[in-house]
């Protein structure tokens, strides 16, 4: 793979500037109390205090991902403060599918219902629960159903992707619910209590932010600094502390959110149809940290679960390849029968992170459609690259489909049994060769860093974090790193079949997913190194590796070495 400097930054000031088009000023605009208004959110706090008075039953319907979850704990905390013990909905991802359905609306007699991270394509559902004479409030961040352009008739709908003219429209539902709070918590007298509180409700909304992939920007900036703080700090959930504890996280980042607590919390949906509410329940327990150990404990486990099937699952979506010899489409449509519908968006990212080009997986699974007739479908998930349009792409291939949605980057999928090869045919169709031929040709990095500039880098880089989608964390070069053994070994290989790999230097421990055997074939002493740089938890430096080759001065002794030992054998 080639690496190649991406831009000519000097600095981290310069690498913020040209990667979110800000200046310093707009950038750091969120540290010093820029809050941006949402359309509809005060008049949406003023209904709910209507509904609070009338004493009337609140329920909320959530997902069952990261920011489903912690949007619904937020909410479900937030009413606590009001005395309220609120009735709370997930959706069972293999049972009910995404977001709020009829049956969801039956189970509630009477009272408020309030939707986060989901409703405001929810048209019928939402009009069943105004002819029962129930109250709606949509939270919610996705752009409205692009079949039917309509909105919802909930009395109050909050949508900043829905409804345009918002200063920004970044946040995800737990940041949504946030914002609510900040609105809805009385302060005055009350404010040293107030600021606790949103101190707990932040961390909850920066897991949401993170897990979402919502860029790190403007107001998520302030909510997810805010709730790094308050987690570092030492945060009031008992259940977040049994979690951070448990996962053996010292120092809490959102790299840590995004690689650590938000698959934890996601694996609990994708593996378990009711999985969702163990999380919950744990981020909104009322009981004490000790009890609470064990159902943390259950999270890690089922994350370590997801990670083995994700093995199994790769290797199987590769065999796939191999015996239908898809390696030339321009899109992967990787169909089988024993893909964990709940992983199948994992296992697309991994393919499209391989070879350089959509992927969609799915698993094939009978359903009764709309006619009362069973039919086959390959249910699955898609993810794509920078500069191709999944749903786009997909538009293309309706006939082929019983149903899809999603954005750019990622859709979800029910693919006719029957249809398959047309819909293979069809999606291949939209993307060229050449515009996926170069993904996987070469790396880009932003600065290279000498060995003994490291600490005054990432002390600088620091000044500018959080980083994530929106402004990732800047990748560095490293060359010349000399391996040097700890325990007797330069290197450590470590997962669920030692696919990882770990490099050892002096003061700095570097970490790379499935490169293990890569490194087993040549085991240089020196290496050049590409990756993420940060102040370590055990070492003074850590680095998430991206790539590593031989170091360039050891490729020109290790020849140098050989051509002299070819001239004494002639002689």
């Amino acid at each position: 793979m080639k690496w190649t400097k991406r831009t000519a930054c000097t600095s981290c000031s310069d690498y913020v500037s040209k990667t979110t088009g800000l200046s310093e000023d707009e950038f750091f605009a969120p540290d010093y109390g820029f809050v941006p208004s949402i359309t509809n959110l005060e008049k949406a706090a003023n209904f709910i205090l209507k509904d609070i008075q009338l004493k009337k039953k609140i329920t909320i319907i959530g997902d069952y991902d990261a920011d489903g979850v912690t949007s619904s704990a937020i909410l479900c905390r937030l009413f606590r403060v009001f005395g309220i013990e609120v009735k709370t909905i997930l959706p069972r991802r293999f049972t009910d599918g995404y977001g709020m359905n009829i049956h969801m609306v039956d189970s509630v007699e009477s009272g408020l219902i309030i939707t986060v991270d989901n409703g405001i394509a929810a048209i019928e559902p939402i009009a069943k629960a105004k002819a029962k004479g129930l109250d709606v409030i949509v939270l919610d961040h996705h752009p409205m159903n692009e079949d039917n352009k309509a909105l919802p008739c909930a009395d109050v709908i909050v949508d900043p992707s829905a409804i345009p003219g918002d200063e920004f429209s970044g946040y995800c539902g737990a940041g949504l619910a946030y914002r609510l709070a900040e609105i809805l918590i009385p302060g005055g007298k009350y404010q040293a209590i107030k600021d606790k509180i949103l101190d707990d409700l932040s961390a909850l909304a920066a897991i949401g932010t993170v897990a979402d992939s919502m860029d790190i920007l403007s107001d998520n900036r302030r909510i997810v600094k805010k709730g790094l703080k308050a987690m570092n700090n030492g945060t009031n959930i008992s259940g977040l502390s049994a979690l951070i504890d448990v996962a053996n996280v010292k120092v809490i980042t959102s790299e840590k959110i995004g690689f650590t607590f938000g698959p934890m919390i996601n694996a609990c949906g994708r593996l378990l149809d009711d999985g969702p509410y163990l999380a919950f329940n744990l981020l909104t327990s009322t009981e004490n940290y000790e009890e609470l150990i064990p159902y943390a404990e259950r999270l890690v486990e089922l994350n370590n679960e997801r990670k083995e099937l994700t093995v199994i699952d790769l290797e199987e979506a590769e065999r796939i390849i191999e015996d239908e010899c898809l390696f030339s489409d321009t899109v992967l449509t990787v169909c089988g029968e024993n893909f964990n519908e709940g992983i199948v968006g994992i296992i697309a990212s991994r393919l499209v992170e391989k070879y350089g080009r959509p992927a969609i997986v799915c698993n094939k699974k009978v359903i009764t459609n709309s006619d009362g007739k069973e039919i086959s479908v390959y249910k699955g998930s898609g993810r794509s690259i920078n500069g191709i349009n999944l749903k786009s792409v997909l538009e293309k291939a309706t006939d082929f489909m019983l149903g899809y949605g999603g954005h750019a980057a990622a859709a979800g999928v029910s693919i006719y049994a029957d249809k398959l090869c047309n819909f293979k045919n069809i999606v291949c169709e939209q993307v060229d060769q050449s515009s996926v031929s170069k993904v996987v040709d070469e790396l880009f990095y932003d600065f290279e860093v000498p060995f003994d500039c490291l600490e005054a880098f990432i002390k600088e880089q620091n000044l500018y974090a959080p980083y994530g989608k929106g402004i990732p964390m800047p990748v560095v070069k490293i060359a010349d790193v000399t391996l040097l053994p700890r325990n007797g070994f330069s290197f450590a290989c470590f997962g669920a079949n030692d696919e990882h790999l770990r490099l050892f230097s002096k003061d700095i421990s570097m970490m790379f997913f499935r490169q293990a055997e890569k490194y087993l074939k040549a085991k240089s002493a020196k290496v050049d190194v590409v990756g993420q740089l940060s102040f370590g938890e055990y070492d003074k430096f850590s680095l998430t590796g991206i790539d590593f080759k031989p170091s360039e001065t050891e490729i020109k002794r290790s020849s140098l070495a050989n051509s002299l030992l070819a001239h004494m054998k002639k002689l």
